[in-house]
């Protein structure tokens, strides 16, 4: 634990592992930190899935409006 970044300890643990421990879980076990890894995982991979899909609704806009602006000689945001 000393030459990790960070150290983890449960409540049962030793004394010394306590000691040496810069967090100490009031669960027994380690699956706490398991499922949190877990979730944030499955939250990072459905942000990038959100990410994505803006990102290719917002392509067909952009080359939509390029198309039209290049092939209609007039500027299309100004039509009121």
């Amino acid at each position: 634990m000393k030459a990790a970044d960070i150290g983890l300890s449960v409540e049962g643990a030793t004394g010394v592992a306590q000691a040496a421990a810069d967090m100490i879980l009031l669960a027994p076990d380690l699956q706490d930190v398991a499922d949190g890894v877990e979730k944030g995982r499955r939250t990072f991979a459905n942000t990038l899935k959100y990410l994505r899909m803006g990102a290719s609704s917002n392509f067909g806009n952009l080359l939509a409006m390029t198309v039209a602006l290049i092939a209609l000689p007039f500027l299309l945001l100004l039509i009121t």
